[in-house]
């Protein structure tokens, strides 16, 4: 994080505790960012919306994570309608974290899901966001987000 401030507070004990806080474990070279994703769609198959994966020399904590599936218009038979995050550490197999899923096809059926503790990564490992909705007929809105603060390891 770079702190830039021109009313005449010293910028380098802004710097130095900016440095201090930013990230847990490390305050060099934070960086904070943010992926998200609002769409509301029809039925489809699984369908990766967003991805981040970490730098070499670099960790990240990831932190604040969301998600909402909500009916919007109505449809025929229900079907799983879900939102989901996965993780694929560098090197490994594809695991699922988290998951927000509907069953029903009732206009402003919704779930969501809120998680606010940090996730450390490693350099190259990689967390993605997909959308699934195999109800017949109807839209379902789809919200997701989550922090990233990356560092160097």
């Amino acid at each position: 994080m770079r702190i830039t401030n021109a009313s005449g507070v010293r910028n380098d004990l802004l710097q130095e505790i900016a440095n201090q806080t930013a990230t847990p474990g490390s305050g060099n070279n934070a960086l904070s960012d943010s992926r998200s994703y609002v769409a509301v769609l029809v039925p489809h198959f699984e369908t990766e919306r967003f991805t981040y994966t970490v730098p070499v020399n670099k960790a990240a904590h990831i932190s604040g994570v969301y998600a909402r599936v909500e009916k919007t218009t109505a449809g025929g038979a229900a079907g799983s309608i879900y939102g989901v995050y996965y993780l694929t550490p560098s090197g490994g197999a594809k695991v699922e974290l988290w998951r927000c899923t509907i069953f029903i096809n009732v206009v402003q059926s919704k779930e969501q899901l809120s998680i606010g503790s940090s996730l450390k990564l490693f350099a190259g490992d990689r967390i993605s966001f997909s959308t699934r909705d195999v109800s017949v007929g109807g839209d379902a809105m789809h919200i997701a987000g989550l922090k990233i603060t990356e560092f160097d390891d």
